[in-house]
């Protein structure tokens, strides 16, 4: 195997088991001393990831999208993308 086949899986897997979890974590808990410390926020975000992403992909399959590399890619990075917004414009609402 050579490096950028292991760069590849390990992007890859960081990708799909941890970013949109750790994102999700940010919207479910909010960022209080009280709410959550951080190994309890990596481990539910690889919880998340491993129960959203199948369940998102699953319905967009049922939808009559496509199980392709470039889907999936595409999915995850609108569910990253939705769920920083929210907590973006929760933190924003705040400062008002």
């Amino acid at each position: 195997m050579n490096l950028l086949h292991i760069l590849r899986i390990f992007f890859g897997s960081v990708y799909i088991l941890f970013f949109p979890g750790f994102i999700l974590t940010f919207v479910f808990f909010k960022n209080k001393p009280q709410a959550i410390d951080w190994l309890e926020r990596i481990i539910l975000s690889i919880a998340l990831s491993i129960a959203v992403v199948p369940l998102m992909v699953f319905i967009f399959n049922l939808c009559g999208i496509a199980i392709t590399a470039t889907n999936v890619f595409i999915e995850i990075l609108c569910l990253i993308l939705l769920s920083l917004g929210i907590v973006y414009f929760n933190g924003k609402k705040k400062k008002l």
